[in-house]
């Protein structure tokens, strides 16, 4: 990367990159810029000697020599920097063909769970072994994403259908991701299985975040949506936070809640246990809505239906339990974060810079984002309806 200085008197010009196997050109912006150069794509090798110069030079009238670039540092970008710049690059042209590794990835380790959710759609109406027909991302296929990873900036670890840590080899992930330092691995888990152990491990490994389901702040409601123990899960956040307290790691801490109707009024109240607990904020989800999410389910002796309990059609009880847990938030200096969907189905607007939702075809997930399912499938976001490709035929940097 150049940092330089062209006058706009000088005029427009390339920079001609030359390497022992090849040239390019860079276009050069007049007035003060930088330009990446991709010495990879030269062909370029350890040794060569890399030379510049400028297709255009300025030579002033009756002047004895060319003008070109005032150079202030040249600097070579770390791996993440240089696939973050191709990243922006191809969100701009939307290339048929990428020329960098993702800067995203979302990797389901798991579709296996010990909890029957009612929001949930793989397991709300299971019977006897909550795991059967369910499967783990293949071990033996985990090698295949490491190649595509390591340019990734931010990988999120998270249970497919399931729970993350229900997966046989979950702390495998971790080994192959610390062949990228720079990355911000997150983990999202319903905290259950949070044994001080897989605490004292999971903060040696280098997590960014970590976010943990509640649904609820108080063990009626968590009976109610989830069903397992919340004394328990109380116990190991609280543990949690202990540990990070002498940890090296900074790892951040959240709690998130996925709005229905059935849990909204404990929304203001996880806003306050957060703040109690030591956390570092909340995140309140829209429940999702489409033709698939449609089944009523009995547990705990009520009935759930869920599509009473989207958002959408009860916007005049969900909205003031939002508001208050927005307030309480701002007058306690806790982080929250709002489903941005809200604004269509509370208030009926889609958001302060846009008139409209976007549209599909607007989506630049394909040319950033790469996403992995439990049985090997991978596709281009975590909400495209069908695969691109299977671990099983092709690794992750072939694909």
């Amino acid at each position: 990367m150049i940092d330089y200085a062209r006058p706009e008197q000088f005029g427009e010009t390339d920079c001609r990159v030359v390497s022992d196997a090849g040239y390019s050109s860079v276009p050069i912006v007049l007035g003060r810029g930088k330009v990446t150069i991709d010495l990879a794509g030269l062909g370029a090798r350890s040794g060569d000697l890399i030379s510049l110069d400028l297709s255009r030079p300025f030579r002033p009238e009756g002047g004895p020599r060319d003008l070109g670039l005032m150079v202030f540092g040249v600097e070579a970008p770390s791996d993440h920097a240089m696939n973050y710049h191709k990243r922006e690059v191809g969100l701009r042209e939307l290339p048929l063909v990428a020329d960098y590794t993702p800067s995203e990835m979302t990797i389901a380790v798991t579709d296996k769970c010990n909890l029957r959710c009612v929001t949930c759609y793989a397991h709300h109406g299971q019977e006897g072994d909550n795991n059967a027909g369910l499967e783990d991302f293949p071990p033996e296929l985990i090698p295949k994403i490491r190649d595509a990873a390591m340019g990734a900036a931010r990988i999120q670890i998270h249970g497919g259908a399931g729970e993350p840590l229900m997966a046989r080899k979950f702390w495998d992930w971790f080994t192959l991701l610390e062949g990228n330092p720079g990355a911000k691995i997150e983990f999202n888990t319903n905290g259950l299985t949070f044994s001080s152990k897989n605490i004292e491990r999971l903060l040696k490994h280098n997590v960014d975040h970590i976010s943990v389901s509640f649904d609820a702040a108080t063990p009626e409601t968590y009976a109610d949506i989830r069903g397992g123990d919340f004394a328990r899960l109380l116990a190991n956040m609280k543990e949690l936070v202990r540990q990070r307290a002498t940890s090296a790691n900074p790892i951040r801490i959240l709690f998130n809640m996925t709005v229905t109707k059935a849990n909204v009024a404990d929304a203001p109240k996880l806003v306050r246990l957060a703040h109690e607990i030591g956390v570092d904020g909340v995140e309140l989800y829209h429940l999702n809505s489409g033709e698939a999410f449609d089944w009523s389910v009995a547990k705990n002796g009520k009935v759930f239906d869920y599509r009473d309990n989207l958002p959408e059609n009860n916007p005049e009880l969900i909205r003031p339990f939002i508001e208050e847990a927005i307030a309480i938030a701002a007058g306690l200096g806790l982080y929250l974060f709002v489903d941005p969907r809200f604004q269509v189905t509370l208030y009926g607007r889609a958001n302060e810079l846009t008139e409209k939702l976007p549209e599909y075809s607007e989506c630049r997930a394909p040319w950033h984002w790469m996403a992995f399912e439990a049985n090997a499938d991978v596709k281009p976001c975590c909400m495209a309806a069908k695969p691109i490709a299977n671990l099983k035929a092709s690794s992750a940097l072939e694909i």
